[in-house]
């Protein structure tokens, strides 16, 4: 059965909670604006770059952004200029191959709420980091981690470790760019 795609996230979603987190940006002036969105959507940037890595879906083609997601993967784009180019900012899991997406629909956009959890925690919700603040090697690993839960499971994996994570707040190691939380 084919996962079908969902909007996991917009970066409009965040504009406000970064603008916030970064009282030196003036959001009434255009030149900040890109900056403001780097920092609204580096979380959205780093599960698009994770994901395209491992292989691209329909939306991919639909689109017609194929190239970029070829660079995407290759290391030779990040993934802020993919979303700020390609996508508006806007993440949809279709953008991913098969088991890429039902993956992403229970982890980042599920019932399980567990990709928004790990960066909230990780980062206090704060929005002071940008993609290219992150060591993507471990950022990779964490949701490495996640995906082999997924694999191990299924979707109910995933929002049993959602539910204990919120429960019991233990949040596992996650990227050096997230800060030293424990």
């Amino acid at each position: 059965m084919t996962a079908a795609s969902q909007k996991l996230d917009d970066v409009d979603w965040h504009i406000e909670s970064a603008e916030s987190a970064q009282p030196d940006l003036d959001p009434a002036d255009e030149a900040t604006h890109p900056e403001i969105l780097a920092h609204a959507g580096a979380h959205i940037a780093l599960f698009a770059r994770w994901g395209l890595s491992r292989g691209t879906g329909p939306m991919v083609e639909e689109w017609g952004v194929g190239e970029a997601a070829a660079k995407v993967a290759a290391g030779e784009m990040s993934g802020s200029a993919f979303m700020d180019q390609e996508a508006d900012w806007k993440l949809f899991s279709g953008l991913f191959d098969e088991e890429t997406r039902a993956f992403a629909n229970a982890y980042y956009g599920g019932m399980s709420g567990l990709y928004p959890w790990d960066v909230n925690r990780a980062v206090d919700g704060d929005f002071t980091w940008r993609e290219a603040d992150c060591d993507f090697a471990d950022f990779s690993q964490l949701v490495d981690r996640r995906l082999a839960e997924f694999r191990a499971g299924g979707a109910a994996a995933v929002r049993r470790a959602g539910a204990l994570k919120r429960l019991f707040g233990a949040a596992g190691p996650q990227p050096a760019c997230w800060g030293p939380h424990t």
